[in-house]
């Protein structure tokens, strides 16, 4: 439902025409010319710029009152908490042989950007929030949740992959149990989508430790279920690793995103596959009359309202230099 934040200005609407009738009713010169032909009092009527005054005024008190689209922070939004894959080997070019050609980075960066700029533009996610993660072998959190899609997306164009001497593996569940703490001690009830955005290059190659809390990937990815969390992952293509590898890692991924509702899209993406995505992790596109509630209403209302305020003074104008025309009420 639509809503207003100075609604009490919609109060005022019923004298939007009394600026006008004061205006109708005021002195003023009038040119009579010979022969001209006389108006019956049933054939009198409001002039043009009577009705072009009373928009005016409505125009401009529906503006004042500041119409919104109707947020609902249970329903309306959620939080997405993207884990990127900072391991030295996204720093390697994203087609081999083009060392001046994109990285590996660069490329899941765009994706996510992509993602984000999707996220932030229509009008049903503006009460999403987003938190990003990096990881090789032990995730950081690199911004916490409740960080605007835009904030991250500016932070995320100022950092790259970390090369750390003797850490060479990537653990796929310790960086999705990282993300899902922001997940924890949700209150019961809370309908706010639960959003992991893995993004990655390689393969899960960390060694199990038997350490309590040291988490499988399949394993986080029966947590994320419980908390009723979606995983979606983009995995930027890795040529180099020989083919039963790229194999296994593709099945993984497709088992993990599927345990919890999710998808698999492959990076770079294609142009409507961040609209897919989000669709897919429940976040529907904004319908028809939402998209047009959420067009820019009051700055065009402003706008129309100094329109109707020029076209009536000029229609006056005209009127006062035509015939003889008596003014009615």
């Amino acid at each position: 439902m639509p809503s207003f934040e100075f609604w009490w200005f919609l109060l005022l609407l019923p004298l939007a025409p009394w600026p006008a009738l004061l205006r109708l009713n005021r002195p003023r010169m009038r040119v009579v010319l010979p022969m001209a032909p006389t108006v019956s009092p049933e054939e009198e009527r409001k002039p043009a710029s009577y009705w072009w005054w009373t928009g005016c005024i409505a125009a401009l008190l529906v503006a004042l009152a500041g119409p919104q689209p109707a947020r609902s922070p249970k329903t309306g939004g959620g939080t997405m908490v993207v884990v990127l894959d900072a391991s030295g080997s996204m720093d390697d070019p994203l087609r081999p042989g083009e060392a001046k050609g994109p990285t590996r980075w660069s490329a899941a960066s765009d994706a996510v950007t992509q993602v984000l700029d999707h996220l932030a533009k229509l009008p049903r996610y503006r009460s999403w929030d987003t938190g990003l993660v990096l990881f090789a072998r032990q995730p950081t959190w690199a911004l916490p949740t409740g960080t605007p899609a835009e904030a991250l997306a500016s932070t995320l164009a100022g950092l790259g992959p970390t090369r750390t001497p003797g850490e060479t593996s990537t653990h796929f569940g310790d960086a999705l149990t990282a993300g899902l703490e922001a997940f924890e001690g949700a209150p019961a009830g809370d309908q706010r989508r639960r959003v992991l955005l893995l993004v990655t290059d390689g393969e899960h190659n960390a060694q199990p430790t038997g350490v309590p809390g040291d988490f499988t990937p399949r394993q986080a990815a029966q947590l994320a279920g419980g908390l009723e969390a979606r995983l979606a992952i983009l995995r930027v293509a890795n040529t180099q690793s020989p083919e039963p590898t790229r194999q296994a890692a593709g099945q993984l991924l497709d088992d993990l995103a599927d345990r919890t509702g999710g998808m698999v899209l492959s990076v770079p993406l294609e142009a409507e596959a961040a609209t897919k995505l989000l669709e897919t992790l429940g976040a529907p596109s904004a319908g028809f009359w939402e998209s047009i509630w959420n067009g820019p209403w009051r700055p065009l209302l402003t706008v129309g309202s100094l329109g109707c305020a020029i076209g009536a003074l000029l229609r006056e104008r005209r009127e006062e230099g035509g015939w003889n025309r008596p003014r009615g009420r």
